[in-house]
């Protein structure tokens, strides 16, 4: 799942793995479960020639409503990940699986880009949403491997 221009509502279906991600010269990502020491000789260079970034990352299957599918989101922005994590550690709120998430993008590059993320009130997950993601059943692991989740 691309978070894209406007809002982006979705439900988070199972726990999130972790990690963290750079972009290798043959733009592919590559990613592991711990942070790296140092940078990767195989890291994308910006047109500076200068290593890109090593990011933090988070992934969650979800039901994406607007694609009407059990989608990835991975969630590198660290605004985005503290405003769930603040949910999280609300006793109000709690667990992202209980509810349905909504963020609103706003801005076309890097430096304009905002994120806006709300809760939405909580409620049950509709059947039909655990009966796909139940058919789908991502191996998130696959991430770490470079290979598709909905295909290993």
């Amino acid at each position: 799942m691309k978070l894209r221009q406007g809002k982006n509502v979705f439900r988070v279906l199972a726990d999130a793995v972790i990690g963290w991600e750079y972009w290798n010269r043959e733009n592919k990502p590559v990613r592991s479960h711990e942070p790296l020491d140092e940078v990767p000789d195989d890291i994308k260079l910006d047109t500076n020639g200068i290593p890109t970034i090593v990011k933090h990352f988070w992934a969650f299957p979800v039901w994406n409503y607007a694609a009407k599918r059990v989608q990835i989101l991975e969630i590198t922005q660290s605004t985005i990940q503290s405003d769930i994590e603040e949910l999280y550690n609300d006793e109000d709120w709690s667990d992202p699986k209980g509810y349905d998430i909504s963020i609103t993008r706003v801005g076309n590059d890097m430096q304009s880009t905002k994120y806006n993320t709300n809760p939405k009130p909580k409620s049950p997950i509709a059947p039909n949403i655990v009966e796909e993601y139940d058919k789908k059943s991502p191996n998130m692991e696959a991430l770490f491997t470079g290979n598709d989740p909905f295909k290993s």
